[in-house]
């Protein structure tokens, strides 16, 4: 727009109670006199809600909104852009009764629709910023058909959670435009990833709004958020078999970890303590844990035991087999299987008693060899029986033949047969 005096953005002389309400010019602007961005002469009218973001040039009475504002005029609710606008006042000259209120702005204050919004510009029906950005991000009227936000919101409050886990936002409060229509969210920049401490957080990625009746535009953004040490629980165990030799550290199970961590994430190191250390008998010892630390766990040990469990010993009888002498079988022999760290019978305790149907008896046939009578802290002993077999000589016609296999019809005793009745009972033979 251009001219020689009384030239305006949208109004060059606005005379007797005419109102330039809700709107707005961005275009170049430019004159000799009287030049405004919105209106030239402003005299006995009005101009408010409105704002001016292009250029404005002339030689006298040029202001970035009114050029001369006179003669109960008034320019309330009203702003120009400082940097852009090439002048350093809202109204070139105001006189004669006329009110210049109007504000000069920067052009990201003029781009945040709260600087409107609180100052009595209705965003709800009439005003709204654009979406896609247009207007170079300040206002613009609803009634162009431009797709502005729906709601616009400033969040402030505080809220506390435990390291690993996500804060209710119920803390949080909105205010702004339809603020009821938007529901809060935690934004990328706070994620249970984060740290135990004290944050206040403020910028576009700290909440995610979402509203029911269209894009929600975010302005300030002010949170307290507490994040506490999450519970860890450390608990002392370990268990054995005894092998003979002392036993130092120990083992722990944890309990607590968020986020999928180990204890990788703790500094320190574990020491071990408790009658555990340098125990070497079976038995049950107490253990204890600790030395680690962490910025976001609040460690707590648990006194755990050391379980020493006695090692296996097997004691297998020796079978026996012999031919008939006619002399009363007796004791036995026995294999060891199962002493550890070179130890041998002289960590044992009692005698080794022999028994079974074998004890005493002389005739051909099948009996059994038992073992008992030693006992050890360290070792849980098992025994294994054994098998006499005592084969006849020769019984009527019958002899034994090569190999010690008896012919003639004659069944020799099977020494890994079970033992019954029958092979328990004595067998008379008559000899010639």
């Amino acid at each position: 727009m251009s001219g020689t005096r009384s030239v305006g953005g949208l109004v060059g002389h606005s005379n007797e109670a005419v109102s330039v309400l809700d709107s707005y010019a961005t275009g170049a602007v430019s004159g000799n006199s009287e030049v405004g961005g919105l209106v030239g002469v402003n005299q006995e009218s009005h101009v408010s809600r409105s704002y001016f973001a292009g250029t404005v040039s002339g030689t006298s009475n040029v202001g970035a909104i009114v050029g001369m504002n006179w003669d109960g005029g008034d320019v309330t609710q009203s702003y120009a852009n400082r940097e852009t606008s090439g002048q350093s006042a809202a109204c070139g000259a105001s006189f004669g009764g006329g009110i210049c209120d109007g504000g000069m702005l920067t052009t990201a204050q003029l781009r945040d629709p709260f600087t409107f919004i609180n100052n009595g510009y209705d965003f709800a029906a009439v005003w709204g910023k654009s979406v896609s950005g247009a207007n170079n991000g300040m206002p613009v009227l609803r009634a162009f058909g431009d797709t502005v936000y729906d709601a616009y919101v400033n969040v402030a409050g505080s809220a506390s959670t435990t390291y690993g886990k996500l804060a209710s936002l119920g803390g949080l409060t909105m205010t702004g435009v339809n603020a009821n229509r938007v529901t809060l969210g935690w934004g990328s920049a706070v994620t249970t990833a984060l740290g135990a401490g004290s944050y206040n957080l403020s910028g576009p990625d700290v909440i995610n709004a979402t509203g029911s009746g269209g894009a929600v535009y975010v302005g300030s953004v002010a949170v307290g958020l507490t994040i506490d040490r999450a519970a860890l629980t450390i608990t002392a165990n370990a268990s054995k078999t005894y092998d003979g030799l002392a036993f130092s550290g120990g083992s722990v199970a944890y309990s607590g970890f968020m986020n999928g961590e180990t204890a990788s994430v703790l500094s320190g190191a574990l020491l071990y303590g408790g009658t555990a250390q340098g125990a070497v008998n079976a038995g049950r010892y107490s253990l204890t844990a600790s030395g680690l630390s962490s910025a976001n766990y609040a460690i707590t040990y648990v006194d755990g035991s050391l379980t020493v469990n006695k090692a296996p010993l097997t004691i297998a009888v020796n079978g026996v087999t012999k031919n008939y002498d006619g002399v009363p079988f007796s004791g036995g022999s026995a294999i060891y299987s199962g002493f550890v760290n070179g130890e041998g019978l002289s960590a044992l305790s009692g005698t080794l008693v022999y028994g079974g149907s074998a004890q005493g008896t002389r005739n051909p046939g099948v009996y059994g060899i038992a073992a008992s009578g030693l006992t050890s802290a360290n070792y849980d002993i098992t025994y294994v029986d054994g098998r006499l077999a005592i084969i006849p000589r020769d019984a009527g016609a019958c002899s034994l033949g090569a190999g010690g296999n008896p012919v003639c019809g004659a069944t020799p005793p099977n020494p890994a047969a079970p033992l019954g009745l029958n092979d328990q009972a004595p067998i008379e033979i008559v000899l010639p």
